[in-house]
């Protein structure tokens, strides 16, 4: 077994770099005249060495840069969030526009999209289009089913004529 010369830490012999620190290691041979030496003077008196302790060693881990965008400021993939509050003037003019019935639910859709949306606005306009899409689907079932009890009522009582 080798050791490495850098940080002291043993190194198997068919490795040819430290396993800890990375460092070149020395050839086997210029090593093992010595170790011949050391053995022939341990095996008179048995000694017990303790394994040195080494903190291991970090290295850093790099991360492949990111391409920026064509605008040259952000990188692809990055999405800004606008998380500035909704002034109280904004949320009056709001309300009034969707209360606009086919441009209100244009400027939904719009709102629900955009990117340069305050982000609790564009939740509002989300939430707000999902509920209309509810309605609309319960009026339509209330609408064909009540309308079917209408015609069947009709039904009966131009028979009775």
């Amino acid at each position: 077994m080798k050791i490495c010369s850098k940080c002291n830490a043993n190194v198997e012999d068919h490795m040819a770099f430290c396993p800890n620190c990375g460092a070149p290691v020395e050839n086997a041979t210029a090593s093992s005249a010595s170790e011949g030496e050391a053995a022939s003077a341990t095996e008179s008196t048995p000694q017990y060495q303790e394994p040195l302790y080494q903190q291991p060693q970090y290295q850093p881990q790099y991360q492949q840069q990111m391409g920026y965008g064509p605008q040259g400021g952000a990188p692809y993939g990055y999405m800004p969030v606008n998380n500035e509050p909704v002034s109280l003037g904004d949320w009056l003019l709001t309300f009034l526009i969707t209360c606009i019935p086919l441009v209100g639910f244009i400027m939904l859709i719009v709102w629900a999209v955009s990117d340069s949306t305050k982000e609790s606005k564009k939740n509002w306009a989300r939430a707000r289009l999902v509920w209309m899409v509810i309605i609309y689907i319960l009026s339509f079932i209330f609408v064909m089913a009540f309308g079917a009890v209408f015609a069947s009522l009709l039904n009966e009582i131009g028979g009775l004529y």
